[in-house]
């Protein structure tokens, strides 16, 4: 069989790069890393699993709970603080004032963790499904877009650019939850099955 005759897609790549707004973007921050989705969702998930120690990616019990956690939180949250660092760098913001937004919301996860638990149980009295709160935990869409939200809506109350909208789409693209990050959600809240359900941000 003859080989395939090549393609010369130099002209084609020539139009995908002519769009004005993409060219000057590109000219103004050619030389800046730009945040990466997959990165911020591995932060977030490393952040959930130490919420919720057990429950989510790996657990070795060897070293105790507390190493496991504190483990957990300075990789999840030494990666967000970079995110948050390109971002701010982008939109021509001071750096220093991602990790200011991360160390607070390091300091506000122990009310994050009660909110939570607070949802946890609403799921679980409110589903009569629920054979336990720990299925509530591990298997309840609403319950995991909740946790992504309050984290979200932590860095979107510190202005974070970027950041706390690609963690509420992380949630969206997992659950089929879509909840805006600016949207304000008080205690003891459950979403049952929730496919196409989307709260909007408060006006």
């Amino acid at each position: 069989m003859a080989d395939r005759e090549q393609v010369d897609v130099s002209a084609i790549v020539d139009q995908l790069c002519a769009t004005p707004d993409l060219a000057e973007r590109l000219a103004a921050h050619a030389d800046q890393e730009l945040p990466a989705r997959a990165t911020v969702g591995r932060s977030v998930e490393g952040i959930r699993s130490a919420l919720f120690p057990g429950y989510f990616g790996l657990f070795h019990l060897g070293k105790g709970v507390r190493f496991h956690v504190a483990a957990l939180l300075e990789a999840s949250l030494r990666e967000l603080r970079r995110q948050s660092v390109l971002a701010m760098r982008f939109v021509g913001r001071a750096e220093s004032e991602a990790a200011t937004a991360v160390d607070r919301l390091l300091h506000r996860l122990p009310e994050l963790k009660r909110m939570l638990l607070l949802d946890v149980e609403a799921a679980y009295t409110g589903d009569p499904a629920a054979r336990s709160r720990d299925e509530a935990i591990f298997s309840y869409p609403g319950v995991q877009a909740i946790i992504f939200h309050r984290i979200a809506h932590e860095l979107q109350l510190a202005e974070v650019p970027f950041i706390p909208r690609i963690i509420s789409e992380e949630a969206h693209s997992a659950t089929g939850i879509e909840i805006h990050p600016g949207a304000q959600i008080g205690e003891r809240f459950f979403i049952d099955h929730g496919t196409g359900v989307v709260i909007r941000r408060d006006l």
